[in-house]
Formats: structure tokens, C-alpha cells, sequence
């Protein structure tokens, strides 16, 4: 295993105070995104909502697809080797990005181009492709920095692309007026901001030495199968999450989109712990040569408990809070709230099994649960949504987070069981599977 000196911390310290800092950083981060969110859904009409909303799931989507599976693949590698090989994988997955951001800004126009509504369809086209192409550069980078630099500096850098965000639409709405292109500059300027500064930070940690461009693409060889494999996962994951807003604005129209999206944005409340407390378990199951499974049970643990909290009130109040956060326009959306719920608490216990199963260099032991899922989900989407409308695919996507959660018991019990019986998967084998 490689020195871990460079995270600033020691495999065998508990996990409580890399949990509280990530979770702080990832709440503060949320709060000023959904301020920022709170704010286009107000100023611009519940239909701009939903193209809002369509242009971002598409750019995450085409940005997921060119991403080819390195930003989860190129943060597992970097932490498995020493710090010269470290400093080559790093640049290798630097200059793949930007070759891949270019194919996702081609791909992102076309993809826009087939889909955008409204009369700024030219600038929304052009906005589109600008965040796909910006979200492969910018997820590849900061999953980097979760491997390779001090946790602190990773948290500092998340709450950039929100705090930009949130700063470019109260300027718009007092100098002129919000419109869906102007929230689209606003995200990419954050993006762009936020990945700027990602990168920096990896200069400064000698991991981009960009002039190592022969030697740096053959460090990348050994992993390809476990991009591969997260790729699919991601992949997968992706649609199951976005495709519904795709499946309700091509069925049910812009407006129902935006509803739909608000619903889900309130939702992701949720989720807002777990997924920062399944990026610092997938940094120590890479980095350490022990499994950390007690750190995930007690993960698990606390997030169940804190879900159920949130999800009961987020039942009880969903008419209130939708009026009083975005306006009586968007009270059509509670019912799709409420069914939303039990899906996105097991979709908070399943980020953290996923990311425990990565962080031992097990991608491919979760991809099936997600194929499953995401043929399931949009084959219930495409039923559901004409006859039911958003609370249709609010259904859809509850029972395909359930099915994805019960399919993961099966890969945890294997990779328990072999590190039982053998140690630790990374400690045996420098190339994952």
C-alpha cells in the first residue's frame, strides 16, 4: 500500500471527525445550492423550471456517458500507488478529461438540440453543451482531490460551484431578469471556478505535471477494467436518477417537469449526509488495507436514523414547505414528494454499501444491481407516467431504489466473506476487478 501521510490522516483513527467535516461542508454546500435553487424556481415560471431542469439532467447524463468511468477509477488508483506513480495517474486522468470534455460538448449540443423547449433554444443548446462538456472535467478532478489531498481541502472546494451559483443569480435578478440561460451561465460559471481551483490545489501537490504526458496514459492500463465496471455503475445510476425527468417532460410537458424536479429537489434533502459520509467511507475502504466495515454499519446506522427523521417530516409538512419555499405554484408537487421519500431512504443506505463496495475495488459486484434497476425504471417510468403523472415516476423511482438496495446484500456478503477468509482485497491485489 502506498504512504497515506499525504491525506492527512491515519487509516486507524475513527471515522467521526472526517464524518463531521464532509458532512458540514456538504450541508453548507446544499443549503447555499438550494438557496440558489430556491430562488430560479421563484423568478422563473413553473414550465422554466422544467426546461431548467431538462437541460441539466441531459448535461449530467452526456457528461456521465464521456466520462468513461474515470473519475471513480482514476481516485481508486491514485490511492493504491506511491507518490511518483501517483503524480503520473493523476496527469494521465487530467489530460483524458479534457479530451473527453470536448466529446461531451459535441455530444451535449446534439443531445440538446433534439430535446430544448422555450424560445431561447439556441443559447439553452449552447448552455447544455458547455455544462456536459464542464461536468466531465469537473467530477474528474474533484474525485482526485478525495484521494489525494487532506479531506479539509476536497470540503473547501465543494461548496465553490454553489456559492458562484447562488452569487450569479441574485446579481441577474437585480440587474435585469432570470431566464434559463442566464441560471445555465451561472452553473457553468461555478463549475469552471470550482475546477479551477480543484486544479490548483493538485498543482501545488506536484499531481498535474502536465509535461508527463508520454509517461502518464500507461499508468492508467491496470484499471481499465475497474473504469470499465464504474462506468456501468455510474452509468446506470445516472439514468435511474435523471431519466424520469427526461420521461415526464416528453410525456407530460415542461410544466409537470418542473413540478416533478422541485419534488425531487426537495427530496434530495436526504441525501445529503450519506452521500458525504459514502465519499469519506469509499477514501478510507481505498486507502487503508483494512476494510472498514464497522465504520459502514455505523454509517449505515446513522443514516437510517436521520432519514427517517427528515422523510417523517417531509410527509407530514409537504404542502407547507412547498409553499412557503417556492411559492403556491409548486404545491401540485407534494403527493410526488411523499411518494418519493421511502425510495430516496433507501437510496441513502445503498450510497453508502455502493461506496464501501467501490472503495474495495469491487465495482463490478454492484453493476448488476444497477443495470437491473435502470431497465426497471424506465420501463415503469413509461408505464407509470402516462396513466399517473409525476407521482407515477415519484413511484417508479421508489421501487427501483428498493430494488437496488435488496440486490446489493448479495455483493456485500461475498466481499465480506473473502476478506474474512483472505484480508484485505486491496492489500492481495493492486488491480481491482
Amino acid at each position: 500500500m502506498a504512504d497515506r501521510r499525504h491525506l492527512g490522516w491515519h487509516p486507524r483513527r475513527g471515522i467521526t471527525g472526517d464524518a463531521a467535516l464532509a458532512s458540514a461542508a456538504a450541508a453548507l454546500a446544499t443549503g447555499i445550492g438550494a438557496t440558489a435553487s430556491i430562488l430560479v424556481a421563484r423568478e422563473l415560471s413553473v414550465a422554466g423550471r422544467g426546461e431548467w431542469a431538462v437541460i441539466s439532467s441531459l448535461a449530467i447524463l452526456v457528461g456521465t456517458a464521456c466520462s468513461a468511468g474515470l473519475p471513480a477509477a482514476g481516485a481508486y488508483a491514485a490511492a493504491q500507488v506511491d507518490a511518483r506513480a501517483r503524480a503520473r495517474i493523476t496527469s494521465a486522468v487530467f489530460i483524458a478529461a479534457l479530451g473527453l470534455a470536448s466529446l461531451a460538448l459535441v455530444a451535449g449540443a446534439i443531445a440538446a438540440a433534439v430535446t430544448q423547449h422555450g424560445p431561447e433554444r439556441e443559447v439553452a443548446l449552447f448552455g447544455g453543451s458547455v455544462l456536459a462538456a464542464g461536468y466531465v472535467i469537473h467530477n474528474i478532478v474533484h474525485q482526485l482531490l478525495l484521494t489525494t489531498v487532506p479531506l479539509r481541502r476536497y470540503a473547501a472546494v465543494q461548496l465553490l460551484p454553489n456559492v458562484v451559483m447562488l452569487a450569479g443569480v441574485v446579481a441577474v435578478v437585480l440587474a435585469t431578469g432570470l431566464t434559463v440561460a442566464w441560471v445555465a451561465a451561472a452553473s457553468i460559471a461555478g463549475s469552471v471556478i470550482a475546477t479551477g481551483a480543484a486544479v490548483v490545489i493538485l498543482r501545488r501537490a506536484g499531481l498535474v505535471p502536465l509535461s508527463w504526458w508520454g509517461n502518464a496514459l500507461p499508468a492508467l492500463r491496470p484499471y481499465a477494467g475497474f473504469a470499465i465496471m464504474s462506468f456501468g455503475v455510474v452509468a446506470c445510476t445516472q439514468v435511474v436518477q435523471r431519466i424520469d425527468v427526461l420521461i415526464v417532460d416528453g410525456i407530460a410537458g415542461p410544466r409537470s417537469a418542473g413540478l416533478y424536479a422541485v419534488a425531487v429537489q426537495v427530496g434530495e434533502l436526504l441525501l445529503i449526509v450519506p452521500a458525504a459520509l459514502g465519499a469519506v467511507l469509499f477514501r478510507r475502504a481505498a486507502t487503508s488495507a483494512q476494510g472498514h466495515w464497522r465504520d459502514a454499519v455505523r454509517v449505515m446506522s446513522a443514516t437510517l436514523a436521520l432519514g427517517l427523521a427528515i422523510g417523517a417530516l417531509l410527509v407530514a409538512f409537504a404542502d407547507p414547505l412547498l409553499n412557503t419555499l417556492f411559492g403556491a405554484r409548486y404545491v401540485g408537487a407534494a403527493e410526488a414528494l411523499r411518494l418519493l421519500v421511502p425510495g430516496l431512504l433507501f437510496l441513502c443506505l445503498q450510497s453508502i454499501v455502493s461506496s464501501y463496495v467501490a472503495g474495495r475495488g469491487r465495482p463490478r459486484s454492484v453493476f448488476f444491481a444497477w443495470l437491473v434497476a435502470g431497465v426497471g425504471n424506465i420501463s415503469l417510468n413509461l408505464v407509470l407516467v402516462p396513466a399517473y403523472g409525476i407521482t407515477g415516476a415519484a413511484l417508479a423511482s421508489t421501487i427501483s431504489y428498493a430494488v437496488v438496495l435488496v440486490l446489493h446484500v448479495h455483493p456485500i456478503r461475498i466481499i465480506r466473506a473473502q476478506e474474512r477468509d483472505g484480508g484485505s482485497l486491496v492489500a492481495k491485489a493492486q488491480v481491482p476487478t
